[in-house]
């Protein structure tokens, strides 16, 4: 009965060392995890191509005189087509490698108010739990990500060579879930929620001549996150935030009919990471209705065309690896961007 007893209690200290020891590897893959996580998704959104239009040249937009653009003062650009508004509706469905599909919807509204113009911008993306790279005692950790954006932002003609415009997002959370399997039960390892506290993009536009454009943009961001994470002793919550200083010059040029090409340079820091891309693209119209785009975003092709049929606006893009910095969690991204507009 006593030998009985000892193998009990041995068995016993076997199975609690089993899974402190287990639980303490979770804790230390993700020491520190949430907020890189955080970082580099909010880094990628804030990289990801705003349109198909945008993203097949390459992701050119900062001196872009396109209402497309998501350099604020571009928007007064919209008054160039002869138009009073437009909306539009973006798919961008996120096929990464080794991590969940991740969902974007954009629905977005740009109309003349005053002497300026106003755009409304509505941001969702989803994904359900998907196996990630990220491992822990010989299994891959599974992941999902959810999050909302709504942006406000007004463009201003000074005079009628150079325009200035500020965007803001008053909202702007996501929220991020990892989890594993013990035995078949669930576990949840991490989850972190992320809220915008403070947010601003101010652009400007300046057109020296017709067939040129020079712009830069600053934007500014700060998160709030709060991070629930499982520790030998039980769930832990910590508060942080995430600051992000990026800004963006860019240029683009007219030199034949129907043709643009544009070069961007995206520099800034968010927190962990140091921010240096460079954006590459060319359009060129082949009939009134009809334009193909070629470019490099961050290294990576892109591709896209445009169509129109009386006010309607089809435009479609392909990018090679669209949240680059997801790549450490998710492995490449390819994704496929389509979007339709009606305009007035």
């Amino acid at each position: 009965m006593e030998t009985i007893k000892k193998i009990i209690i041995i068995i016993t200290i076997i199975v609690v060392m089993f899974l402190l020891f287990f639980v303490c590897s979770i804790t230390w893959a993700f020491a520190g995890e949430a907020n890189n996580f955080g970082s580099a998704l909010g880094l990628s959104m804030k990289s990801f191509p705003p349109t198909p239009n945008i993203g097949g040249m390459g992701n050119v937009w900062a001196g872009l005189p396109s209402p497309y653009s998501s350099n604020p003062a571009s928007y007064v650009h919209l008054r160039d087509y002869k138009l009073h508004g437009a909306v539009y509706y973006n798919y961008s469905p996120i096929n990464t490698t080794i991590g969940p599909k991740i969902n974007l919807n954009d629905v977005s509204g740009i109309i003349n108010l005053g002497p300026g113009t106003l755009r409304l911008d509505y941001f969702d993306l989803n994904s359900k739990m998907s196996p990630t790279k990220l491992t822990t005692m010989g299994q891959n950790l599974k992941g999902a990500v959810d999050g909302k954006s709504f942006r406000i932002g007004y463009g201003f003609p000074i005079t009628e060579n150079f325009s200035v415009g500020l965007s803001t997002s008053p909202v702007y959370d996501t929220n991020v879930d990892f989890e594993t399997s013990i035995y078949g039960k669930k576990m949840l390892v991490s989850k972190a929620k992320s809220h915008i506290r403070e947010n601003f993009r101010i652009g400007s536009l300046y057109s020296p001549k017709k067939w040129i454009h020079f712009g830069i943009v600053y934007e500014y961001n700060r998160s709030k996150i709060k991070t629930t994470q499982l520790t030998p002793y039980g769930y832990k919550n910590t508060t942080n935030h995430l600051t992000m200083h990026l800004v963006r010059p860019g240029i683009s040029v007219n030199p034949w009919k129907g043709g643009t090409i544009g070069l961007d340079y995206l520099w800034g820091r968010a927190d962990g990471y140091i921010v240096n891309k460079f954006f590459f693209g060319v359009e060129q119209y082949v009939t009134p209705n009809l334009c193909i785009r070629l470019g490099s975003a961050d290294k990576k092709f892109t591709a896209g065309f445009g169509l129109r049929w009386k006010n309607f606006i089809i435009d479609y893009a392909y990018t090679h690896n669209s949240i680059r910095e997801m790549k450490e969690y998710f492995g490449s991204s390819p994704t496929h961007m389509v979007t339709l507009t009606f305009v007035w």
